[in-house]
């Protein structure tokens, strides 16, 4: 973001002496009436490190909040009751490059305008740490998707069941995460379909991946054995194929939360993460975990493969020969 743009943005959010130049900006935080201990940043506490081509990054060295200036915007549009609307809105259209977003046409009249929909749209942060998006964010996005994932095993039906999207400026397909049991919308991960592309997957700011499990809103505690996978494209896949109790941990670094959550179902558990190193590692952390505490089955799958790219006949046949994990055996 351009200086003078995010000079606007902060004389929005009412920050005081503000230093005319500089890279790296220091100012008083404009999250202190809520966050800071006093209410109030006496000493410059912000970080601002200011890039013109990409996301402006911030650090407050007192409440130890940190990332991207949009979420700096959001969490103050929130917290002050929506005053900044539509700034909200433009700041993340500038860091994703959209080159026909401006702020100063909406800065002027910042307490009029209309309110867009903030992405923090959610209860209070001091007693509910996730972040529940507001619906309005998806609006955005495209429902046409290309047949790239529908040439990876895919249906239609299950993409819609999911509410997978589509962004045509980023060419990523997008996988909207709701939790359990309110099915809230709690993040959103995109992954690019072009070949090469680093990051292959980026996470919407202020996603708490670690905390759930995509597909996890449509568990059944009752119904079949959880299959637990580890990639979005996995879980998709299954429910094409017909198993539809599958959860993926959105990668392999399992969490202490998610683990949490699957205990907290108290059902059979058929563990079914990639054929890699990186896989089988997660796959010894579950069992460690959830064995002994419910019915906990390893599926072995060939080297170098994983749920999404096994067929029918191929995923029936692990799925039967799953192995039962006895406690003792794992400790």
């Amino acid at each position: 973001m351009k200086r003078e743009d995010l000079v606007r943005v902060l004389k929005a959010m009412k920050v005081p002496e503000i230093p005319p130049r500089g890279k790296n900006l220091l100012i008083r935080c404009p999250l202190a009436p809520w966050f800071h201990n006093n209410k109030v940043d006496h000493n410059p506490s912000l970080s601002i490190l200011v890039d013109p081509d990409g996301p402006s990054l911030f650090q407050c060295f007192a409440c130890h909040r940190k990332g991207p200036l949009s979420y700096l915007v959001a969490l103050y549009d929130r917290k002050s009751g929506g005053v900044l609307g539509a700034i909200v809105d433009e700041v993340q259209k500038m860091e994703d490059g959209d080159a026909a977003a401006k702020c100063d046409r909406i800065i002027e009249s910042a307490y009029g305008v209309t309110t867009y929909g903030s992405l923090f749209d959610q209860k209070d942060e001091e007693s509910d740490p996730t972040v529940v998006w507001s619906e309005k964010e998806l609006a955005r996005f495209s429902k046409e998707l290309p047949d790239w994932i529908y040439n990876r095993g895919v249906s239609q039906a299950v993409c819609e069941k999911f509410g997978v999207l589509w962004d045509p400026k980023d060419k990523r397909i997008l996988f909207p995460v709701r939790r359990r049991p309110d099915s809230a919308l709690v993040g959103l991960s995109k992954r690019t379909i072009v070949p090469g592309v680093e990051p292959r997957y980026k996470d919407g700011w202020g996603f708490h991946k670690g905390k759930f499990l995509f597909g996890e809103n449509f568990v059944d505690p009752k119904g079949a054995p959880l299959i637990v996978a580890e990639g979005f494209i996995d879980v998709l896949h299954l429910y094409t194929l017909g198993f539809t109790n599958a959860i993926a941990c959105m990668g392999t670094q399992v969490t202490t939360d998610q683990i949490e959550r699957i205990r907290s179902w108290s059902m059979p558990v058929i563990i079914a993460m990639d054929g890699d190193p990186a896989g089988r590692q997660a796959t010894r952390l579950l069992m460690k975990e959830l064995a002994g505490r419910q019915p906990v089955f390893v599926a072995t799958l060939p080297d170098g493969r994983d749920p999404g790219d096994l067929s029918f006949d191929e995923m029936r046949t692990i799925v039967d020969n799953a192995v039962f994990v006895v406690e003792t055996v794992v400790e």
